[in-house]
């Protein structure tokens, strides 16, 4: 008798407005909704400061969407405002390289001050056949549209990629910080691979360096060090180069 197909995980998240939990499939419904209501309920002074233009962003990895994101981000931000978003919530480990592809168009990040040397990017684009890249200073009501869908890498070498979609566009009559997380997935269900019990950490084994997801208890029966170990978190780059999630908020 064949063995029986192991369910498939449904994604879950919750709305950071209300604090209810759905399914990955209806919390964008319910966000259109749940923000409605959160509106109608509070008076604006429309004399206080015009109308802000807002995008609502949803972002997900690319090949591994049980990881995903509803986000709310002003118009006026740039493309640098949310890749360092980006970076502080899943990604940051060494200071990689990124970039967002929208169109044929390729929006790199640089440094604090750059890298000192102008030439660096045509040599790099000549290297890797790229095509010439432009600053992430540009701001998302030049680049971004309702229904617009584009790409988003970090670090060059072990990639993460990301897919972002432009889902819809509104304005508010009070300005407020940047960005603000509408929705976010629940931790994925990840069990250790010795004993089946939740998994804490992502450990490199034998001398292939292969990867397995361990729990505490079996990474000290396995005699698993501090430096083959990575903490398991809620980021499509667990377990990738030197992630922790140390930087996420």
């Amino acid at each position: 008798m064949p063995a029986a197909k192991p369910k498939r995980q449904i994604s879950r998240g919750s709305c950071t407005l209300c604090g209810k939990e759905f399914s990955r499939n209806k919390i964008g419904l319910h966000l259109e909704e749940c923000w409605t209501n959160l509106t109608i309920k509070e008076e604006h002074d429309p004399r206080t400061l015009a109308p802000t233009r807002f995008f609502r962003l949803f972002v997900e990895a690319r090949d591994d969407p049980k990881y995903w994101l509803h986000l709310d981000i002003r118009a006026d931000a740039t493309l640098e405002d949310l890749d360092d978003f980006l970076r502080r919530t899943w990604l940051e480990c060494c200071g990689h390289l990124s970039a967002f592809t929208i169109g044929e168009t390729r929006y790199r990040w640089e440094p604090p001050g750059g890298f000192g040397d102008d030439d660096f990017f045509d040599r790099l684009d000549d290297v890797f056949a790229m095509p010439r890249e432009i600053r992430m200073d540009a701001a998302l009501a030049d680049t971004l549209s309702t229904g617009l869908q584009f790409e988003y890498e970090y670090d060059f070498g072990s990639t993460t990629e990301l897919k972002l979609r432009v889902l819809s566009e509104h304005e508010e009559p009070t300005r407020r910080r940047n960005l603000r997380v509408l929705a976010r997935n629940d931790p994925p269900y990840t069990p250790c691979l010795e004993c089946g019990h939740p998994a804490d950490w992502i450990g490199t084994y034998g001398d292939s360096y292969e990867t397995r997801t361990i729990c505490d208890a079996c990474t000290e029966k396995k005699g698993f060090g501090d430096a083959q170990l990575l903490p398991l978190v809620n980021s499509p780059r667990t377990g990738v180069c030197g992630y922790t999630g140390v930087l996420e908020e």
